[in-house]
Order: structure tokens, then sequence, then C-alpha cells
């Protein structure tokens, strides 16, 4: 995800209370260039409409081990 797309996701999040959120949790033991040109972003717990909102903007989502994995293509 670029810069500019996670600072869309975080503005969408941040919008409702109380989630709790993972930011650039590494891909196995790969940082590569997280927190450079690369971001990683995981919602550990939120409200309903947190989802419904990322969805909506277009963001992919999908259910990992570390949380909801949140993504844009």
């Amino acid at each position: 995800m670029t810069l500019e797309q996670f600072n869309e996701a975080i503005q969408i999040i941040s919008v409702q209370h109380s989630s709790t959120v993972k930011i650039n949790s590494p891909r196995g033991n790969f940082v590569g260039d997280l927190g450079v040109t690369n971001f990683r972003l995981h919602v550990i717990k939120s409200v309903p409409a947190v989802i419904k909102d990322l969805a909506a903007a277009g963001f992919s989502l999908s259910m990992t081990e570390d949380g909801l994995f949140v993504d844009k293509y």
C-alpha cells in the first residue's frame, strides 16, 4: 500500500472510536521497505462501520492471523 492509500485508510478508521490497528508488521521475518515506500495495516478490533467504509472506498480486506489485512490494488 502506498503512503497516500495508507493515510486514506487511517483516516477512514479514525472516524470511528475504539478501533485497534497494527501498523507495519513484518511479513514473516521480512521488513523490506516498510514505513518508507510500503505500508501494511491490520485491523485488530473495530466496529462494523469501519469494514463497510473501507470496502466502499475500494480497499481489499482479508482475514489473516494478524487481523484483518487492509490493502488497495
